[in-house]
């Protein structure tokens, strides 16, 4: 039986402010975000990698879609980082496009774990 992946939404006047993907294979787990991630959807993405960590599973966060990014999510990636780090986990970022990159480099961006796949956040 197929089955849709789970799908996390954080509504916001009338629409859907953050959309996360998650994607769980053996050892991984992938969620895609899509929309705003900031101080009202930060928690919707902070339940979803704690989720991930305890299961002691490799954690990808792919922000290609993210189109706003706040001081409250960047403190929920560094808190993400922290968790897999405590859960002897690892934790990469992708899709970090300039609008994301720039919000990083405003607050602790010396802190956010990157891909190696060139675009890091510094």
């Amino acid at each position: 039986m197929l089955t849709d992946p789970p799908t996390h939404d954080a509504p916001h006047d009338g629409r859907f402010a953050l959309r996360i993907d998650i994607d769980y294979t053996p050892g991984s787990c992938r969620l895609s975000l899509a929309g705003e991630l900031d101080s009202d959807t930060a928690s919707l993405l902070g339940d979803a990698l704690e989720d991930a960590a305890r299961r002691r599973h490799e954690v990808v966060v792919d922000l290609r879609e993210v189109t706003a990014c706040d001081e409250t999510g960047i403190d929920e990636l560094l808190a993400a980082r922290r968790r897999a780090d405590a859960y002897g986990t690892r934790l990469e970022l992708t899709g970090t496009g300039a609008f994301v990159r720039r919000a990083v480099r405003a607050v602790w961006a010396e802190d956010l774990p990157a891909s190696p796949d060139g675009h890091a956040p510094g």
